[in-house]
């Protein structure tokens, strides 16, 4: 039964090309002579045919559970984006009337860091409606930016050692020496995605290195790390994003991006809520 025939050589097709391959070509292929000497198991034909069949309902099987996979990967990640969509606009957690509002903690935020925004006098036109106590406030209004203190250094040039070298989206590399210190979260300015979703933010902590395609924050006392990397991964960013050939979120354009800023207590109360509801979704794609 030639679909027989041809299961058997499929299944041992490594081992027929490590013993039987002609020597000499740069393409896999068999010496003839040799190909028909390969020894075959040959059950009767009433068997070959259930196994044949048996092998196509496994097929079979194992393509529906892998689109079933590519289907709940899909609907997992749509989930995420929900969540961290009701988070921004105050209908994770229900608000607590107790809690101080945002636009105290805008004040004395002010009071001691100097915004380096040029529009930072400029009203924001709100693109989505936000609970009562929170404020709408831009991103270099409270977030210091530390990208000056950022080092690039050539593939070539650098010492390998234990301590994270960062990009743009993640760790590059490991290398010999370190120039932050602290929680920080980086932003890709280049070389990143910016769309709703696309996760172009991250908390970092310790002792790191970062190069300069990412921006690197130190988020204001009053502004909870993991609520700012948040809600900068699920706004689309790409109204701040210059340039076609070369993308790029330039520093002026990123501190003018506006962030739904609710109390630190709520804030808190969103970062536990995310947490608690990623945890329970994430074993679904394991």
């Amino acid at each position: 039964m030639a679909e027989y025939i041809y299961d058997v050589l499929k299944a041992f097709e490594s081992v027929i090309l490590a013993h039987y391959k002609k020597a000499g070509t740069t393409v896999e292929s068999t010496i003839w002579n040799r190909f028909t000497e390969i020894p075959i198991p040959m059950p009767p034909l009433p068997e070959q045919r259930r196994i044949v069949a048996k092998i196509e309902e496994l097929f079979a099987i194992a393509d529906s559970l892998g689109a079933a996979a590519d289907s709940l990967e899909n609907a997992v990640k749509r989930l995420d984006k929900k969540i961290l969509d009701l988070a921004i606009r105050g209908k994770l957690v229900p608000q607590d009337p107790n809690d101080e509002p945002a636009s105290e903690l805008v004040k004395r935020i002010a009071a001691s860091h100097k915004s380096p925004c040029k529009n930072q006098r400029e009203p924001i036109a709100p693109p989505f409606e936000i609970p009562y106590s929170w404020e709408w406030v831009r991103l270099g209004a409270i977030c210091e930016i530390l990208d000056s203190k950022r080092k690039p250094v050539t593939k070539s040039n650098r010492k390998l050692g234990p301590y994270p070298y960062y990009g743009a989206t993640c760790i590059q590399d490991f290398v010999s020496d370190f120039i932050f210190d602290e929680p920080l979260v980086l932003l890709g300015e280049d070389g990143a995605k910016w769309s709703r979703g696309d996760k172009s933010a991250f908390c970092v902590d310790g002792k790191i290195w970062v190069n300069n395609h990412a921006h690197v924050l130190r988020p204001c006392d009053g502004i909870n790390h993991i609520y700012l990397v948040c809600t900068l991964d699920i706004l689309d960013l790409m109204p701040y994003v210059t340039g076609t050939t070369v993308p790029k979120l330039n520093q002026e354009k990123m501190c003018d991006i506006q962030i739904p800023l609710p109390p630190l207590a709520e804030q808190k109360r969103i970062v536990a809520k995310i947490e608690e509801l990623r945890a329970v979704i994430k074993p679904l794609t394991m």
